[in-house]
């Protein structure tokens, strides 16, 4: 992005493919350094780390289960929070500080309809 006009310019390799199904949420770590995107449909989150000199993304891994649709990173860049309404409830999912992968989710219940997703710290 260019930060005087705003104008953005597609970084080289761009679209990156995120498998068959919609991409519909992305959540990014606070360093900067990799990016979630939750597909509807199949039910995965892709990670990808993110090049910090170009921007360009290289596939970690696909984590495939549930239903994950709006996505958060924590403040630590330790754990991503995702919405499952198809399951009802919200995966956390374990980020590796090494390689911007994802361990198996802990699913906690959170009603009939979790939507959006936020966290809150409190001073």
């Amino acid at each position: 992005m260019n930060t005087t006009t705003g104008a953005l310019t597609l970084i080289a390799g761009a679209p990156w493919a995120t498998g068959s199904f919609l991409p519909v949420y992305v959540a990014m770590t606070p360093s900067g350094s990799y990016l979630y995107v939750s597909q509807k449909g199949v039910g995965g989150v892709n990670a990808f780390t993110i090049d910090q000199t170009s921007g360009a993304l290289t596939l970690v891994l696909t984590l495939d289960g549930g239903n994950p649709t709006q996505m958060v990173v924590d403040p630590t860049g330790k754990n991503l929070y995702a919405s499952d309404t198809a399951f009802h409830d919200v995966s956390v999912y374990a980020i590796d500080q090494t390689s911007g992968s994802l361990g198996m989710p802990t699913n906690v219940s959170a009603g009939d309809d979790p939507g959006a997703i936020a966290i809150v710290q409190l001073h």
